[in-house]
């Protein structure tokens, strides 16, 4: 491929012009292209390593997640032997933290933050 005289086109074989800078990000996109699906993921994880430590901290948070419901219903289970009251039980118990989760989410968190800064808010949580 060829410039012209501005420099900001490029002449691909084929006869047709692009800009110069989609051009290279075409470039950085074919590269990374090759190979199967878990090449793609390993190559982009060596590129920007955050994106490993985004993937293990939801892989951890899910195994948790999962690990702490199948805690609790075993020991509901145990606990509530009749499956309707265990039913009926379970959906109080997740109704009351829905509500909950939504005052905190839609009135508790709004009102605070229009009284504080919200690095003073989430700061103290992070350092326990």
């Amino acid at each position: 491929s060829t410039s012209n005289s501005t420099g900001m086109y490029t002449t691909i074989s084929n006869g047709s012009k692009e800009s110069a800078k989609s051009s290279s990000s075409l470039s950085s996109v074919r590269c990374c292209s090759k190979g199967n699906i878990f090449q793609q993921a390993h190559a982009l994880f060596q590129r920007v390593p955050v994106l490993g430590a985004l993937f293990l901290e939801v892989l951890v948070s899910q195994c948790l997640s999962s690990l702490v419901n199948f805690i609790y219903l075993y020991k509901l289970k145990s606990t509530i032997t009749d499956d309707a009251m265990r039913a009926g039980w379970s959906g109080n118990f997740y109704a009351w933290i829905n509500g909950v989760s939504g005052v905190f989410q839609f009135i508790a968190i709004p009102i605070l933050l229009k009284h504080c800064e919200a690095h003073r808010i989430w700061l103290p949580p992070s350092t326990v």
